[in-house]
């Protein structure tokens, strides 16, 4: 990138700042997912422990608990290799 010359301004790009501020909000809107997963993430890892639950299966779903206290959840149907 070239610097300015003094006295004269950069140049504006309207697309390169739509662009951007576009990014800027699916970035901001991804963090604010990325902190509520967590936490959902670790209220059921507080319930699998309180019940004592390593494992939970239902009609649609299967939750474990590993042995360092992380949750994985598994939906019925999301891997194409158990078809």
């Amino acid at each position: 990138m070239e610097a300015s010359l003094p006295g004269m301004e950069d140049e504006v790009f309207p697309e390169v700042t739509e662009a951007a501020e576009k990014y800027v909000k699916v970035r901001d809107e991804r963090m604010a997912l990325t902190k509520k997963e967590v936490d959902l993430r670790d209220s059921l890892g507080a319930l699998m422990e309180e019940h004592k639950l390593e494992e939970y299966h239902d009609d649609e779903l299967t939750v474990t608990l590993t042995t360092n206290k992380k949750v994985k959840v598994k939906v019925k149907g999301d891997d194409p290799s158990e078809e």
